[in-house]
């Protein structure tokens, strides 16, 4: 279940409320705010979208639509969401819209690595993704700043044709956001995993797996090692040393057949011919049978 409220050091982010009414219909109706999002909305409108919005924020996984507050003048600067997750894909889309005062401050990023962190805590998803108009500097600017990639292969449902889609994958997330010279064995047992759990991984080609492995950062000499598929060699780059050893039970002895007493071999019973029909005997000549008596009826 998702947390209601996610903090950081410049932000909290808790779930929208009918107090954000006002800020839902400025973000919405602001020209520059939607410049490369969709045409702006009349108030009626925005205030309309608002209220089909305030029931759906929350979903079986818990809040899905939050409102950004900057913590130091306690005011609410912009929106952001957790698309309902494809399940079958193991993926959701992220977003966020701020206010123009709130932008360049360093906001958007925040906001992003906490819907990041809190996605893959609590969602049966592997991947993020985001979309955006190529137009979108600052978009571009923040989703490369966060090592997000571009998408390849089939595109997500509500991914529209003219918007750059990037991603970001559980495992990279870890790579991201460990320190230096952290542990090259977590980063490569989780996309391992990953591997596992996702059928386009399973199924890839070795230059599709080689590509996904470089996106992963994946030493290059881990990254042979899988392609090879040796265990060992995967054991000695990450510097497993223990191994499994199985316990083997003594076998039985097979059971022997009773030994046979002494004395002479059994014969095999002799095979007598079949003795012939006796043949009947000759009748002599001159007398004739008797005739075959039949019933009298009376």
């Amino acid at each position: 279940m998702m947390r209601e409220v996610l903090e950081t050091s410049l932000l909290r982010l808790r779930p929208l409320a009918k107090r954000d009414a006002a800020l839902f219909c400025a973000l919405y109706s602001d020209t520059e705010t939607m410049r490369f999002i969709t045409m702006p909305m009349s108030e009626q409108r925005a205030l309309a979208s608002f209220e089909l919005t305030l029931p759906t924020r929350a979903t079986a996984h818990g809040t899905m639509f939050f409102t950004i507050v900057e913590k130091k003048r306690n005011a609410a600067i912009g929106l952001c969401s957790i698309q309902a997750p494809e399940l079958r894909e193991r993926r959701a889309e992220i977003g966020v819209m701020l206010m123009r005062k709130a932008c360049r401050r360093g906001f958007g990023k925040e906001c992003i690595q906490a819907l990041i962190e809190v996605a893959f805590e609590a969602l049966p998803i592997d991947t993020v993704w985001v979309q955006y108009r190529p137009a979108n500097a600052a978009a571009e600017r923040l989703f490369g700043s966060l090592d997000f990639l571009p998408i390849t292969g089939v595109r997500p449902r509500a991914a529209r044709r003219s918007h750059c889609i990037r991603a970001m994958h559980r495992s990279a997330w870890r790579v991201h956001n460990q320190p230096s010279g952290g542990s090259t064995m977590s980063s490569t047992i989780s996309f391992l995993e990953s591997v596992g759990r996702d059928a386009a991984l399973r199924h890839a080609t070795g230059g599709q797996l080689a590509a996904a492995m470089q996106r992963e950062r994946i030493a290059p000499e881990l990254q042979a090692a899988i392609l090879g598929q040796s265990n060992t060699q995967i054991g000695e780059h990450l510097g497993v040393r223990d191994k499994i050893h199985c316990l083997n039970f003594p076998k039985k002895a097979p059971m022997k057949a009773p030994a046979k007493s002494p004395g002479k071999p059994a014969k095999a019973p002799s095979k007598k011919p079949a003795k012939k029909p006796a043949k009947a005997p000759a009748r002599k000549p001159g007398k004739k049978a008797a005739p075959t008596q039949r019933p009298v009826l009376h």
